[in-house]
């Protein structure tokens, strides 16, 4: 009958239709004031990095302060500080940055929302494109909010991987 050669047609059609592109979503229960309060493999981390022997020992025992500002859609600012310590830089979502992290260096920063979670991956300075920092980041980032409400920063390096625990500060 014409009714089901229609609907077959407008079944074709909408299979025919290009997919709808996934997009990231933020998570908004990173954004505010965090604490540390333990850490695994951070000063393996830094002697990775080339800290001196002094960073490597102390810097994992501080307590650090981290502050997530959403400033819009497409930028945010990430506060970190601890004794003797404090950097402070505007990340753009999907953009490139040039951002030292606390190393000797600076590098490229990619700041990307994954599955909820905040992601930076650091590459080569004055890299090409986006593309280029992600395949070359020799860190990534991770910062996600656990089962219990607290945010997990994973620190993955090639050579080993760390992490930093944080609770909510009013």
């Amino acid at each position: 009958s014409l009714w089901c050669q229609f609907i077959l047609v407008l079944r074709s059609c909408s299979a025919a239709r290009p997919p709808q592109r996934k997009t990231a979503m933020e998570n908004a229960a990173l954004f505010g004031k965090w604490e540390s309060y333990k850490s695994d493999n951070l000063d393996v981390f830094f002697e990775k990095l080339g800290m001196g022997w002094l960073q490597q020992k102390i810097g994992p025992k501080l307590t650090s302060t981290l502050l997530l500002e959403k400033l819009s859609d497409s930028e945010l600012k990430l506060s970190v500080s601890s004794l003797g310590f404090h950097d402070e830089t505007i990340f753009k979502v999907d953009g490139i940055v040039q951002w030292s992290g606390g190393a000797k260096e600076m590098h490229d920063a990619l700041t990307k929302w994954e599955d909820g979670k905040l992601v930076i991956y650091t590459g080569p300075l004055n890299s090409a494109s986006a593309d280029d920092v992600k395949a070359n980041s020799k860190v990534k980032i991770v910062r996600e909010i656990t089962g219990d409400g607290e945010l997990l920063m994973t620190i993955i390096h090639p050579e080993v991987t760390a992490t930093r625990h944080y609770k909510k500060k009013n």
